[in-house]
């Protein structure tokens, strides 16, 4: 029908699409698939608020397990690049799901705000759907599905460079917490 928008409209007058993005960027030694700012921001609670914010624009609310697994890997850029991070892990380029599993078990304390046990049975295997619904919620805001990169046999990584990605811890009891 004339005059009347489509799906695909609105989606290539989307700002972060507007914008030139290279398919690649070198940053200190490294190659990265996006060049995407990225704050992470949210508790370790079952009904908190968790939300991925994009180039400062693009707000992505987020599962308790979604904003776990970016948590895990942001501090895993982060970490690598030398930068400050709310955990300190040292490893490879990617991490595999069955270590992101052991890093979420690991952050969970006993008895924290209504999370004890939650994740006690969750498995490498349980991390493929929350990973597809946030790939399929970051297209469907017209951001690259590349920003979560995956190796077959290596794992997964945010693949833009570590000094755009800022995490915020909130805590009401002991105050926010942000790294970069």
């Amino acid at each position: 029908m004339p005059g009347s928008a489509t799906a695909a409209d609105s989606l290539h007058d989307h700002p972060l699409l507007a914008l030139p993005t290279p398919s690649r960027v070198r940053l200190d030694g490294e190659t990265y698939k996006t060049d995407l700012h990225l704050h992470l921001q949210g508790t370790f609670a079952p009904q908190g608020s968790l939300l991925l914010t994009l180039d400062h624009q693009i707000n992505v609310q987020l599962q308790l397990i979604q904003f776990l697994m970016l948590f895990v890997l942001a501090s895993h850029a982060r970490t690598r690049a030398g930068l400050p991070s709310p955990l300190e892990l040292p490893s490879g380029r990617f991490v595999s799901p069955k270590r992101l599993v052991e890093i979420i078990r690991s952050k969970i304390k006993p008895g924290e705000r209504g999370l004890d046990g939650l994740f006690d049975n969750l498995t490498p295997d349980q991390l493929s759907n929350p990973k597809c619904v946030l790939l399929a919620r970051l297209a469907a805001h017209g951001v690259s599905r590349d920003l979560l990169e995956w190796v077959r046999g290596s794992g997964w990584r945010i693949s833009t460079p570590p000094s755009r990605i800022r995490i915020t811890l909130i805590d009401p009891e002991d105050g926010d917490q942000t790294w970069g």
